[in-house]
């Protein structure tokens, strides 16, 4: 995931499987307003969707490099 913050300050990114309770900690953080880009492994949930919170305005580019199969 990276985030292009539009303003000076921008909290936390935070991603979890759709239609599931939103997480109480952070898939990224960038507090200097920088753009920041980070791995993670988010389940995907209903239809095969992720939910993404973001504390102020952004644009994220979400990249999909696999998934896990069951």
């Amino acid at each position: 995931m990276t985030v292009v913050p539009q303003a000076p300050i921008l909290g936390y990114l935070t991603a979890w499987a759709a239609g599931g309770t939103q997480p109480v900690v952070s898939t990224l953080d960038a507090l200097k307003g920088q753009v920041v880009a980070n791995a993670a492994i988010v389940p995907a949930g209903d239809v095969a969707a992720i939910s993404v919170f973001v504390t102020d305005t952004a644009q994220v580019v979400i990249d999909t490099n696999g998934y896990f199969g069951q």
